[in-house]
C-alpha cells in the first residue's frame, strides 16, 4: 500500500492537537450511531465461534467509541494523529480495567498486518484528512480488513456554510478556518455524492448502506451554531476478495 509521503499536504492538521492539548472536545460519551453499528454488524459476519470481534477506529480522539466497544466485550484499536488524545484515552482505558492497542500515527499508514480486523469506525475522522490522504487511508482500511468485515465511515456532506455546487462539481472541497463546531482545527473536506463514491471505488467493496443525514437548525443562525444546515454521510461498505 501507498504511504502517504507523496501527499501534497500533511494528512493530519497539527490543530487538532492543540485543540486536545488544551483538553477541548475530549468526548466522554460515544456516539449512538457508531454503538448502533458495532452491536448489530456481529449478526452479518461469518467471524469465528468464540473470538471476540476486533474493531479498529481511525482517529479515536479520546477513545469513547472504542471503551464503550471494550466495554460490550470487542476486542479494540485505534490509531490517533494527536499524542494528547493519545494519552487520554489510554489513560481512561487503565482506569477501566480494560485492554486496548491505541496507537499515535497517520490514517494513510495502518501499522497492522493484513486483514486482521472484523469492523473499522470512522467517526468525522478521514473528513479532517485531505482528499488524497482520505482515499489512501480508505485503501488501507480495506486491506486490514477481514474478507467480509465491515467498514463504518463518516465524514461531512455537501451542506455546510460557504461550500458551493461548483466547488463541489470534483466531488468534494477542502476548506480552512470554518466557524463554530469546525473552528480552529485546520483542513475539513466536505463530500458530494460522486466524491464518496469515489473513494469506494478503487477497492473490492460492496456499499451494504449508503445514508446523506441532513440536520436543519430552526433557530437563527449564532456564533456557537453558523449553519442552518449540515449533512453527513454514513456509509457501511463490506470488503470482499
Amino acid at each position: 500500500m501507498t504511504t502517504g509521503s507523496n501527499l501534497p499536504e500533511p494528512t493530519f492538521d497539527v490543530q487538532w492537537e492543540e485543540v486536545y492539548a488544551q483538553g477541548l472536545q475530549l468526548n466522554r460519551w460515544p456516539y449512538d450511531h457508531i454503538v448502533s453499528f458495532f452491536k448489530r454488524a456481529p449478526a452479518h459476519l461469518s467471524a469465528v465461534p468464540g473470538r471476540p470481534i476486533s474493531l479498529m477506529e481511525v482517529g479515536f480522539g479520546a477513545g469513547n467509541n472504542l471503551l464503550a466497544a471494550a466495554t460490550e466485550g470487542l476486542d479494540v484499536y485505534g490509531i490517533e494523529g494527536s499524542s494528547s488524545a493519545v494519552s487520554v484515552a489510554r489513560q481512561r482505558f487503565s482506569e477501566a480495567g480494560l485492554q486496548s492497542d491505541l496507537r499515535h500515527g497517520d490514517f494513510t499508514q495502518l501499522p497492522w498486518d493484513d486483514e486482521v480486523f472484523d469492523l473499522v469506525i470512522d467517526r468525522l475522522a478521514l473528513t479532517n484528512t485531505t482528499p488524497e490522504g482520505a482515499i489512501t487511508a480508505v485503501g488501507e482500511v480495506w486491506r486490514t480488513l477481514q474478507v467480509g468485515g465491515l467498514f463504518h465511515f463518516n465524514s461531512f456532506g455537501p451542506a455546510y456554510a460557504g461550500v458551493s455546487e461548483s466547488e463541489l462539481a470534483q466531488g468534494h472541497v477542502r476548506k480552512h478556518d470554518l466557524a463554530g463546531s469546525l473552528k480552529n482545527v485546520g483542513g475539513v473536506t466536505f463530500y458530494a455524492e460522486s466524491g464518496v463514491q469515489d473513494l469506494f471505488s478503487r477497492n473490492n467493496w460492496t456499499l451494504e448502506a449508503f445514508q446523506l443525514l441532513t440536520i436543519e437548525s430552526v433557530m437563527p443562525v449564532t456564533e456557537l451554531q453558523p449553519n442552518k444546515v449540515i449533512t453527513e454521510w454514513r456509509v457501511i461498505a463490506r470488503k470482499e476478495r
